[in-house]
């Protein structure tokens, strides 16, 4: 019984300690079996390139866990660490590449292995532009609004010269890039008091990143305006008509403030040509008026200056002469002419002075009203006439060789103009010499240089058998050179009494034995002598005997025989030189370039000159260039055309 109940107890015992064993394994199983975890609830973040925050989670039963980065300049976290779950936050700052970038933020735990999150930011392309591309202003002047719209900086600029002087802009540069933006510009217009409409060009460009250039036109209308013609006007000491010419588009007024200036009409509107009359000055000093044109709170004024008729007229019974301006007759110091008397003295000196090698320079223009004009005689001088004019009225009747200078020998004369019109009215049928020389230069040149003069006024030859008549010479000898001179008058080879008439009638010269090169003439028209049976006519020379050189003709020409738009008779040679006149011939030998090319070894006309003209009359080759006998031959040195 005992034995019994002692073995129950030991049962017992062994099965508690088996009971606490099993207990104790399964406690120690249960702690070993929980692991330490860490988990992240993202592993990249992206970002746009303004940048911004963005926040992940990290789940952990870890004790500790700490965040770090790759990069530090652009990307921040708070916070750093932290243990079992937590949230981090990403901040990035804004990117202005042109290219994407990454980071990597890692993770770390202990007793876990390192997670890792990867940070891309996109690139932006870079965006500019004007809006609108068109700003239109009031004439009177405004303020207006435009957009720049943009994501880099960027600069304006006004982009032509001209948006420099009447355009302003409250505004014109950006530096900071981020996303973009929209930013107000203001731009101030100046009031355009022109005529016409204007436009400027407003550009923006990229600072620091390249972008094409973009434009805003900017155009504004024309507004009130008032313009003249001149400034001054200047009128001889005699009754005189001028025009000048008013732009506007609006109604204006003229007021003169002298009695003796009077304007026709005195008042209009928009585009007009207005009549300054001036009555006779008969004071023995110049005089001025001022013509005062308004329109609205526009205004514009116009001096008018007229000479004295004691200073600048050269007049019957009041020009007395005297002694010249200054000078000594050298050619530093030549003797100089500034008004009528001192011309008087040169015109009388003449008589019994040749002036060989003296100097003289005109100094002011000169009018002449004479009734008879006594030409400088048989001048062997030098003449500079400064760019200076003689008008009004070059006549006689009494010189066979008549012009400003009645002959010239061994003298040089240049920049002299002349607007007179020069008649020489004598009739010199019964006479021995037969013959009329005329020329606003002079009637007749030997051994003479004729430089850049200008003729603007008509000249007509005198009554003869023979008649020599040229715009600038009536003949000239073999050793005279005419260049660079320019003539726009009528020119007329005068009359012829009786039968066998003949005339030699050029734009520059009658007839030539010498050189003309670079002349120009523009006249109406060039017209042979009246009832002459034989005519030489041309738009430079009615007879050539020498060379001439890159001349143009733009008048038209007229006559009986042998009439040509360069050369009525070509006894020399013609080279690169154009007509486009008229050429009209009522007899025989009629052509564009030359009438009568004389069929000698040392006559020729090249074919680098060029007829444009229409010609009506008689001619021997089809293009119409040539009216007779030798033709247009190959130019020898290769110029193919008119230069």
């Amino acid at each position: 019984m005992i034995k019994q109940q002692t073995l129950s107890n030991t049962t017992k015992i062994i099965v508690s300690v088996i009971i606490f064993c099993l207990i104790c394994k399964g406690c120690l199983e249960t702690t070993t079996d929980i692991p330490i975890t860490m988990a992240l609830s993202t592993d990249s973040l992206s970002f746009p390139s303004s940048g911004g925050q963005k926040s992940f989670t990290v789940e952990s039963n870890t004790n500790k866990w700490t965040v770090s980065s790759n990069v530090s300049s652009w990307l921040t976290f708070s916070p750093d660490s932290g243990q079992g779950n937590g949230s981090v936050t990403v901040a990035v700052a804004p990117y202005t590449g042109s290219i994407p970038k990454s980071a990597t933020i890692t993770v770390n735990g202990t007793g876990v292995p390192e997670k890792m999150i990867n940070v891309t930011v996109s690139n932006e392309t870079p965006t500019l532009s004007l809006v609108p591309s068109l700003l239109s202003i009031d004439a009177a002047g405004e303020n207006k609004t435009f957009i720049v719209r943009s994501n880099i900086s960027w600069t304006l600029t006004r982009g032509n010269d001209a948006a420099r002087t009447w355009i302003t802009l409250s505004r014109s540069y950006r530096t900071i890039r981020d996303s973009i933006a929209e930013i107000e510009i203001t731009l101030m217009a100046d009031a355009n008091t022109g005529s016409s409409p204007r436009e400027a060009k407003i550009a923006a460009y990229g600072t620091d990143v390249h972008v094409d250039t973009v434009y805003m036109t900017v155009s504004q209308a024309a507004g009130t305006y008032l313009d003249v013609s001149t400034t001054s006007m200047n009128f001889s000491s005699n009754s005189e008509q001028k025009d000048f010419t008013i732009t506007s588009n609006t109604s204006w007024n003229i007021i003169s403030n002298q009695s003796w200036c009077t304007v026709r009409p005195e008042s209009g509107a928009e585009n007009k040509i207005i009549t300054v009359s001036v009555d006779g000055n008969p004071n023995v000093t110049p005089r001025q008026a001022t013509l005062s044109i308004t329109a609205g709170n526009l205004s514009k004024q116009i001096t008018i200056i007229q000479e004295s008729i004691s200073s600048s007229e050269f007049s019957n019974g009041i020009v007395a002469a005297s002694d010249y301006g200054s000078g000594r007759g050298s050619q530093i110091l030549p003797f100089q002419i500034y008004n009528a008397r001192q011309l008087k003295k040169l015109v009388d000196d003449s008589k019994s002075n040749t002036f060989v090698d003296i100097y003289f320079e005109l100094k002011s223009n000169i009018h002449v009203t004479a009734n008879e004009w006594s030409p400088i005689h048989d001048f062997r001088g030098h003449f500079d006439g400064g760019g200076y004019t003689i008008s009004g009225t070059l006549k006689s009747s009494s010189y066979i060789y008549f012009g400003f200078f009645e002959s010239l020998d061994s003298a040089h004369v240049s920049n002299l103009n002349i607007t007179a019109n020069v008649s020489n009215e004598g009739n010199f049928t019964s006479t021995s010499i037969s013959s009329a020389y005329t020329g606003a230069i002079a009637g007749e040149s030997l051994n003479v240089t004729i430089s850049n003069c200008k003729i603007t006024g008509a000249v007509t030859g005198g009554i003869a058998p023979s008649k020599n008549t040229g715009g600038v010479l009536g003949a000239g000898n073999e050793s005279t050179v005419i260049k660079n001179c320019i003539v726009s008058g009528k020119i007329s080879g005068g009359k012829s009494v009786g039968a066998n008439g003949l005339s030699y009638t050029g734009g520059i010269v009658g007839r030539i034995m010498g050189e003309i090169t670079d002349c120009t003439v523009s006249s109406a028209q060039i017209i042979c002598g009246e009832n002459d049976v034989t005519t030489y006519t041309g738009g430079i020379a009615g007879q050539n005997n020498n060379i001439i050189n890159n001349c143009t003709n733009h008048a038209e020409v007229i006559g009986g025989s042998n009439v040509g738009g360069i050369v009525g008779s070509n006894w020399g040679v013609i080279h690169t030189s154009l007509n486009d006149g008229n050429v009209s011939g009522t007899v025989t030998t009629t052509g564009g370039l030359v009438g009568l090319n004389n069929n000698y070894n040392d006559v020729h006309i090249y074919d680098c000159c060029e007829n444009r003209g229409f010609v009506n009359g008689s001619w021997a080759n089809s293009n119409n260039q040539i009216g007779g006998e030798k033709g247009v031959e190959p130019c020898p040195d290769k110029h193919t055309q008119r230069n």
